[in-house]
């Protein structure tokens, strides 16, 4: 057990960091999400494809992203 507590200071720090870059990247994919329909609703289609395609395609967004890329076309 106590050659693991090395491996765990080594390591916890990383994971806590992955647990937040996750999030960081919903955020944005949300936030691009957000634009991308804004701009959809003021009739500026080419600008709201710039904002859908930085949506990740294995986000939990990736759907209402295509969809509303679709619809920009």
């Amino acid at each position: 057990m106590d050659d693991l507590i090395p491996l765990l200071i080594y390591l916890l720090p990383l994971l806590l960091i992955g647990g937040v870059y996750i999030y960081l990247q919903k955020r944005r994919d949300k936030a691009n999400l957000a634009l991308g329909y804004t701009l959809l609703q003021n009739k500026n289609g080419a600008r709201a494809r710039h904002y859908l395609e930085q949506v990740r395609l294995q986000g939990p967004f990736s759907n209402q992203a295509l969809l509303a890329f679709g619809w920009a076309a």
